[in-house]
Parts: structure tokens; sequence; C-alpha cells
């Protein structure tokens, strides 16, 4: 197959693996293409540690493509990109062929820059074999992790590229933890190529064995720079861009969870606002991203004149709150904007925050694991007035830049807006009376709402909840398991003070209707949950640890996670095991659910009421309504309603005299409104859905 046939989008510099390698070695291993011997099935190829350590210039070509691979790309430093192998490791790695259906999407991971290729019919795609839920290598994030602070937008006015008087761009790294080093003093571009002094770009660089500074004017010249640790997963990368920028994203980096949605501008997308994707896309974006997949990670840079900005998708390899390697485990609860590592699940912390669970605040313009660091020139050589304000600080995937606790993106200089705190100013202050709370670490200015659930600082108590959700299971129409277990200290998340206990769960359940909760003073391990759900509707279920101090609530910033349940439409055959109820009675009327909801409409079905002593037909009819109901009824009287050959006995309230509207409204907390119609109907029943029985 020609080689023509794949368009390259994106030729850069090396990255790669560098080492003295001898030509024949690199020939005979390292330079082995998947096309090289292939046929079918399953190929094995042995690369060597040679061939796989960091940077190592021998390959003649890069791969094209994420975690499926075009045929001409070298199968060793394919299989580093996609994390089959460690860099200096040698092993041997399996993978197979099949028709490529997309087109190649390149990306960066490992250290590894792949291109991006456009797919023409009958190219083959080649993958790797991997290993079914392969163990977490105690080492995964063990190194020297690093903290990148950069003042680049925090300049008093607008001004140009090319102006001599423009505020320089100072960029340190520093170890976050202390007593440890730098492994590398050297600045790297986005692709790792080396970022060196010279006069073209007028940059100075100073290094200490502690600090990495650089000084920079023309910052059109270093957009993104990385810091590297002494493993890659702890890589730093910082975005930069000047507030004059033709469009300037809020976020220099976003962090979202496989499988999400996500848009870097709200659509429409401005006519005049261009964005591309690094490695290039091979075709344009629309900066609207469906489903995200690691595949859609990477640099976006929005185009509109001369210069553009940039921004960093980091998408985690697991859904929301989940980890592990088949990301069965679910996450602890990162506090205060901390993201869940989705191999290791650990919390990586926004610089200013520290703690497992980065529940706790730095004093103020203090950062690193210890709070060791300062914005003073003591760490940040620059620094004259010892505030963090307007600048922004970069830690390892996956959390990436944010603002200092207390300042809001994209330029790091403004306060949190009323109502708001923390980092990037993204959390609410929604448990505060008056929603009025200290801008930096979230302390309530007029008390907490509920005092019980705050400490003597005003500040949200660690309550006992569970880190997983409620187990439901085995749901038939609507009827489902639902397992609880106790909470425990080890395995869940929270804090059981000395003088707190637990006494009791609640399961809560929230659909289109109010939210209903049921109490247990011990958890069932089964208990078989009857409950009116609704064919197609959504619905969350969660349970809470109930304490003689109170229960944990998200409302102060603590996660509560539940599990999502989704009840099929109905179709023909499904209707006759369908779970109808009455949801309106009154003395004249009823009105049932049960049936498709307005998600799903149809098919056809029997409605029919008759009266249950007589058995005299009152209403037959073939309808798709949501929520069937029938008219003019005798007060006091029992019917059959059915749907298909379902059916259920309902009685009509008895009768009494008409009452004014007004006075209708007055007893009937859940009438919204009085129908002319219907004046001289009394309140109708809303029945509680919720039955919990079975208990094992």
């Amino acid at each position: 197959m020609a080689r023509q046939k794949h368009v390259r989008l994106l030729l850069v510099g090396t990255l790669m693996l560098v080492s003295a390698v001898v030509p024949s070695l690199a020939q005979t291993s390292c330079d082995k293409k998947f096309k090289d011997g292939y046929t079918s099935g399953t190929f094995t190829h042995l690369c060597l540690a040679a061939c796989t350590a960091w940077q190592n210039k021998s390959y003649s070509q890069i791969p094209t493509g994420t975690f499926a691979y075009d045929q001409f790309s070298p199968v060793c430093l394919s299989a580093l990109h996609a994390g089959v192998l460690k860099a200096g490791q040698q092993k041997s790695v399996s993978y197979y062929a099949a028709a490529a259906t997309h087109d190649f999407v390149g990306s960066i991971q490992n250290r590894v820059l792949a291109n991006s290729g456009i797919m023409t019919s009958g190219d083959p795609a080649f993958s790797f074999v991997t290993e079914h839920n392969p163990e977490i290598p105690d080492d995964l994030l063990t190194g020297v992790e690093i903290i990148m602070v950069h003042n680049n937008n925090h300049q008093s006015n607008y001004y140009s590229y090319d102006s001599q008087y423009d505020v320089p761009l100072y960029v340190a790294c520093l170890p976050a933890r202390e007593r440890e080093l730098l492994p590398e003093h050297v600045f790297r571009r986005w692709q790792f190529a080396s970022f060196l002094m010279n006069k073209a770009n007028g940059a100075e660089i100073r290094t200490k064995p502690t600090s990495l500074t650089l000084k920079i004017r023309a910052v059109q010249n270093s957009r993104v720079l990385r810091c590297l640790s002494d493993n890659a997963q702890l890589d730093v990368v910082g975005i930069f861009g000047k507030r004059n920028d033709f469009y300037m994203p809020k976020y220099p980096t976003v962090s979202i969870s496989r499988g999400a949605d996500f848009a870097w501008v709200a659509p429409p997308l401005p006519t005049s606002v261009v964005i591309n994707r690094l490695p290039s896309a091979p075709r344009p974006h629309t900066g609207v991203l469906h489903n995200l997949s690691l595949q859609d990670a990477g640099l976006y840079s929005f185009e509109g004149n001369k210069y553009a900005s940039y921004a960093r998708l980091i998408v985690r390899s697991c859904p929301p709150d989940r980890f592990g390697t088949d990301c069965s485990q679910w996450c602890p609860d990162c506090r205060n904007s901390g993201q869940c590592h989705p191999l290791s699940g650990q919390c990586v912390c926004s610089p200013g925050t520290r703690g497992a669970r980065c529940q706790h605040y730095c004093p103020k313009n203090r950062y690193g694991a210890a709070c060791q660091l300062s914005c003073t020139s003591k760490h940040l050589s620059w620094s004259t007035s010892g505030s963090c304000k307007g600048l922004t600080f970069c830690t390892h995937d996956p959390k990436g830049c944010s603002c200092h606790p207390g300042y809001q993106p994209p330029t790091c200089d403004e306060e949190c807006s009323r109502g708001w705190y923390g980092p990037d100013c993204a959390l609410p202050c929604t448990y505060c009376k008056d929603n009025s709370c200290n801008s930096f670490n979230g302390r309530c200015h007029q008390g907490c709402m509920d005092p019980a659930l705050c400490d003597d600082h005003q500040m949200p108590l660690d309550l006992p909840r569970f880190r997983a959700p409620p187990n439901v299971s085995s749901c038939i129409n609507t009827r489902c398991n639902v397992s609880l277990r106790s909470w425990s200290s080890d395995s869940d998340e929270g804090i059981l003070e000395s003088h707190n206990s637990v006494t009791g769960y609640t399961l809560e359940i929230k659909g289109p209707e109010a939210p209903v909760t049921f109490t247990w003073r011990v958890p069932p391990d089964t208990a078989e949950l009857k409950y009116n759900f609704i064919p197609g509707h959504s619905y969350e279920v969660r349970a809470f640890v109930d304490t003689s101090t109170g229960s944990a609530h998200a409302a102060y910033n603590l996660r509560i996670p539940h599990t999502q349940l989704v009840f099929p439409c109905l179709d023909k055959s499904t209707y006759e095991k369908a779970h109808i109820f009455p949801v309106e009675v009154t003395i004249n009327k009823i009105k049932i659910a049960g049936v498709n909801s307005e998600p799903c409409m149809g098919p056809d079905y029997e409605f029919t009421v008759k009266e249950y002593s007589t058995g005299r037909m009152i209403l037959s009819e073939t309808t798709q309504a949501v929520q069937p109901e029938v008219l003019r009824l005798s007060p006091n009287t029992t019917y059959v309603v059915s749907v298909n050959s379902v059916h259920i006995t309902v009685t009509t309230l008895p009768h009494h005299q008409p009452l004014p509207c007004d006075a209708v409204r007055s007893s009937c907390r859940n009438l919204q409104n009085c129908p002319d119609d219907e004046v001289f109907l009394f309140c109708p029943t809303h029945l509680k859905p919720l039955i919990l029985v079975s208990e094992s």
C-alpha cells in the first residue's frame, strides 16, 4: 500500500526516545513497523530496552493514531504511546489488525507524540493485545511532584505582542515536597523539544537544585511549556496566553471524565473563532465533544487573528468518580476541586490545598505538600508583593492548572464573586446564611444554614458518608432489589468524632416527582424496592448515613454518590407486565400512571374502566396517553381500571359539599391551581409510592 495514501497533518520535530543505538538494532528491532512481516492473526514482537529508552532518535517514523495505529507506525514507539510498556522496559508486545473504521487521531501520551492521519478505504488499523485488568504498579505516582507557577495572566493593561515594553512572562517549577530536588533543569515545548535560551526569544533561564525559572518577553514563542519529573505521570504542563488574545478560554486546563460531554464554547461557535487541536485533528473542530474518549485529550488552539490562544483538555480514563484499570473502584471524595487519579485513586490537589482528600487549606499565599512554599521572592524570584494574586498554579494530571484559592480564572487577579470560594472560585457557599462566605476557604460570614453541620470555624463538618452508591439490581418493570451496608471508616468517607454516633440510614429516590425517603436503623443486606417508577424516566438513588449530629449533604460540598436508574419504555409485550398505579383520586375522577411517559410515546394500549360491583363499562378507549384519566365518576365507588390485561381497583372519595376555589387551594398542599370545571372537587389523594418489603 503506497505511503502517499496517508495524509500527515502534523510534522514536528522529534519527541522521542533518544539514545545511541547502532543502526542494525534500529533496523531490526526499534524501527519495526506494524506492516513488516504481518499477515494475519496476532503477532508478537520483542521491544528491547534500548529501543524504549527515553528520547531515542533512531526511529525514522513516529506513530499515527491513538490505540489504533496505521500500518507504518513503529511497533515499540506505538507501544510506549499506548502504555503497553514503560520507557526503558524490555518486553514482548502482541498486536493484531482490523479494518480501519475512522480517521487516525493523534495525541500525546506517555511522553510520545503521535500524528493524525486520514483513513482511506481498505486501510488496516493495528491495536495491542492488553492484559485484562492488569495490576496497578505500586510506583505509579512515585517520584518528584512538581508545581509550576507563572504570572502570565497578571497583566494590568492590554498590550501588543511586539512591544518592547511587554510585561515579561515568568515561569517557575518547584518540587512540591520538602527536601526534594528537581530531576531535570530544562523547560520543554509541548512536543517535548527543549526550550533553550537564545537571542531570538530573549529568554533567561536560571537553575537551582530546587527551582527552574524562566523570564521571557516573546510569549508567542513559548505558549505551552512542560516541566518533567522523574516519572512521566508527574509531568506538568503550563498554558500561556495574553489578555488581549482574540479569544481566551476561561480555564487554561479542563479535566473531564471519559464518557462525558463537553463544549469549549457555548454553541453556536462565533464564526470568527477557529478551533484546532494539537496534534492536529484530521477534520475541522467544532469545539463540541460528545462521549469523551482519551483521543479527545490534548491541546486546543483558538484562532481569530495573527496569534492563537490555547487551552488543554485532560480526559480521565474512567467515568466520573471511578478509578482502576477496569474503572470498577469508587474514588474517594476529593474535596476543594481536587481530582481523583483514574488509575491509582489518589486525590491530586489544587496548589493551596493539601491532605489525602485535599480537605485542608494552606495559609493564604502558601502552597506545597506541607504548605512550605510561598509567593514571596524566596521561591518566586520575580515576586515583590508576596501575594499569589495573578498567579496560575499547575500540577500533574488529572488536575492541571488553577488559580490560587480565592481568585477566579482566567486572569487569576480578581477575587471570587459573592457566593463562591476556593481554587478557581469553583465551590458554592450554599451552606452559608445569605450565601456569604470567605472567598479563600469557604468560612461562613453569618454562620451555617444548619449550625449542627458546621464546626466552630463555620466550615462544613466532614460527616460520615458512603464512598459508593447503593447497589440497585434485578430491576423488573417497576421493582428493584437494593443492597446497603453499614458505614465503615476504613472504606468510606468522613470522620465519626467521639461525641458522634451513627443512628441509621436513609435511602432517597429522586425522579420526576418530589424525592421520597425511607429510613432504616440497621441497613438491610437486600430489600425489594417497590416504587412507582415511570417508564422512560431516570431516577437517582442515594443513601445517607444518619448520625446524632446530622447527615452529610451535597449542599455542604460533600459528595453523595448516587445510582442512576433508567426504566425502559414499554412495548407491546411488556405492557402486559406493567405496574400501573393511581396518581390522583377525587370524588369523581381517577388518573393513573405507570404507562409510557412523554420521553417514549407509544405503542397504543387499551384503557378501560368498569364499575366493580356491577361490571358496568364506564370507559373503553385505545390511547397513548401518559396519564390516562376518567371523569364523571360516582363518589365513594370502587372501579376496576385496566391497561391491556393489567388491572387495579380504585375507590373514589366520599361526596361532600362543594368548596370554593380558594378553600380548595388552602386545603390541598399539592394542588397548584383550581380549574373552573373542577371547583366542586375535593383535594386529590396523592398516594405515597414507596414501599419496602422482603428484607433479608
